[in-house]
């Protein structure tokens, strides 16, 4: 668990949560061949772009995602998360899909599915023979 440091200046508080990222998630991060460097060039650049706090509520929410981990959440925010999924509910046969912008991700995998190989954090890129985000639609 990160405590909150907010400065008010989001670019250095993207910073030192990447840096909390890296410190604490180091195995994490290695386990699921995640490239921080890559992460941390992307965020460093996004976050002066987000102007306001529902913004910056969402850019550390996609922070968050990329972490790849269905305990990784922001809590006590006074900001309402955007419901992505728009009244769907993003299930299969012992799937449950995560979207994280145009990104499709296996929240949680059991039994067939799982047997199948599909594992939390896995990207998926098509269902039935259509992308995942527009299958989803």
């Amino acid at each position: 668990m990160i405590p909150a440091q907010a400065t008010g200046d989001l670019p250095s508080d993207v910073a030192f949560l990447l840096d909390q990222f890296k410190m604490q998630a180091a195995p994490l991060l290695n386990s699921k061949k995640i490239d921080w460097k890559i992460v941390r060039t992307e965020f460093t650049a996004a976050a002066p772009d987000a102007k306001t706090d529902h913004d910056q509520y969402q850019l550390v929410s996609r922070l968050l995602s990329r972490l790849q981990d269905g305990h990784a959440t922001i809590t006590h925010s006074t900001i309402k998360a955007d419901d992505l999924s728009k009244g769907r509910r993003n299930t299969g046969p012992r799937v449950h899909l995560a979207v994280s912008n145009d990104t499709i991700l296996v929240r949680a995998a059991f039994k067939d599915a799982e047997q199948a190989g599909l594992k939390p954090g896995q990207r998926v890129n098509r269902i039935d023979g259509k992308s995942a985000l527009d299958w989803l639609k």
